[in-house]
């Protein structure tokens, strides 16, 4: 079935379907028809699921992103070959707002997203989540709490005066400090067990500025790099000004949206080298000739086609408008 958009273009519903996915059950619908499915979120519902789909011809589905619910369910409906689209939340509750649909069950909610995903345009040059990432990320996951748990530590300490209490935070400080080097190094170990992982940590750790720390969580965080223009890039990791103008009004311009974790990353003051001195802890290593031809595979000046079939959609973190280069571009500082 077609159906004309707002902008008179064709959209194909009849071959996308919609998950509402929750830590114990998941429904599905289809953005064509009035089939319906609820399975528990395990690996038996997610075999049905998958066998619901492909009696009813589809081939895209999409689902909200959960902060991981949905990391079996992706993976399941990946192996089994269909497309797969993770939408933010927010662009589902904004597509609801357009529809004027008010109501919200579980049901409602897993048509909305069928009838999102049939609408949304698929999307070029965009890396899936790749599955060897998803125990990095858990780990550095662990790591960045590690260090809220260290910054929390370190303000204790200076809320105490009594000797003991002092001793005290000072032994969990040095305790946390131990154990974030040693799980960054298991990291970083993990990462260059991947030849291709390997080399994109090298060109990053090259780059004036960037250390192990950074280049570790732009290569989990931003598996997309590679795949992205300079602007792109700057957008999805949160540092692209937007445009606020409207007829007489040219206001500032500020950055906003992107991913919070890599941005935070990135803009951590330097530390000491993770492990065997491969990065460096001052903001002035220097750098060796060439550097932007040592960077052209991590920064693309035009996108790059991906073969992979699950994408990532967030025009809000994808199509910001930088004023110019100085913006994050992962292009060496000379």
């Amino acid at each position: 079935m077609r159906k004309a958009s707002m902008h008179g273009t064709i959209v194909e519903t009849s071959g996308a379907a919609g998950i509402d996915v929750g830590k114990d059950w998941l429904d599905v619908a289809l953005a064509a028809g009035e089939a319906t499915l609820r399975q528990p979120n395990h690996a038996k519902g997610h075999a049905a699921i998958v066998g619901f789909l492909r009696r009813h011809g589809i081939c895209r589905v999409g689902m909200e992103a959960t902060g991981g619910y949905e990391r079996g369910l992706l993976a399941a409906l990946g192996a089994a070959g269909f497309q797969t689209l993770v939408l933010q939340p927010r662009q589902v509750r904004a597509y609801a707002t357009f529809r004027l649909n008010r109501a919200k069950s579980d049901r409602i909610d897993a048509r909305l997203i069928a009838s999102c995903t049939a609408a949304a345009a698929p999307q070029e040059g965009r890396d899936a989540r790749d599955a060897r990432l998803l125990p990095l990320a858990e780990h550095l996951t662990v790591i960045e709490q590690i260090e809220e748990d260290l910054a929390r530590a370190r303000v204790r300490r200076e809320h105490v005066s009594e000797p003991r209490l002092i001793a005290l935070q000072a032994t969990e400080i040095a305790r946390l400090k131990s154990l974030r080097k040693a799980e960054l190094e298991r990291l970083e170990a993990d990462v260059l067990a991947h030849p291709d992982l390997a080399r994109r940590f090298q060109l990053l750790i090259s780059i004036d500025g960037i250390g192990a720390r950074t280049a570790l969580a732009l290569i989990v965080r931003m598996p997309e790099l590679g795949h992205l223009t300079r602007e792109e890039a700057a957008a999805l990791l949160g540092v692209a000004p937007y445009v606020r103008e409207s007829g007489r009004l040219k206001s500032e311009r500020h950055v906003a949206g992107g991913r919070s974790r890599p941005r935070k990353s990135s803009t951590q003051p330097p530390r000491q080298p993770v492990a065997g001195g491969t990065a460096s802890s001052s903001p002035s290593t220097t750098v060796s000739p060439e550097p932007e031809s040592r960077i052209a595979s991590l920064s693309s000046p035009a996108r790059e086609s991906s073969s992979s079939s699950q994408m990532q959609c967030s025009p809000e973190e994808q199509n910001g408008t930088p004023l110019n280069d100085s913006c994050f571009s992962l292009k060496a500082r000379r």
